[in-house]
């Protein structure tokens, strides 16, 4: 399902994508919030060797996966592909 479209970051997100498991159970505000940190470059509860691997495949054309927790503790995941054609929020099973 798509959110959303107009917005601005550090890089082209391309289409927004958010499944519908994780729409049932994190509030569209604390996504768009996230989202909004993702396009930023800050990726989260992420450990240092992602963030890293993030900041490298900002400027090579690789996958970027950020990871949050809502604030009742629902972890989900935000992943932007490689070809920068879509950006898809997801819980971790269902990556």
């Amino acid at each position: 399902m798509m959110l959303f479209t107009e917005t601005s970051g550090r890089f082209s997100p391309g289409r927004l994508i958010a499944s519908e498991d994780l729409l049932a159970c994190v509030a569209k505000e604390e996504l768009l919030n996230a989202y909004c940190h993702h396009l930023n470059c800050d990726w989260g509860d992420v450990p240092d060797s992602v963030q890293q691997s993030n900041d490298y495949a900002l400027s090579h054309g690789e996958a970027l996966l950020s990871v949050y927790t809502s604030t009742g503790g629902i972890r989900f995941l935000i992943v932007t592909e490689a070809d920068r054609s879509a950006t898809t929020l997801l819980l971790p099973e269902e990556y």
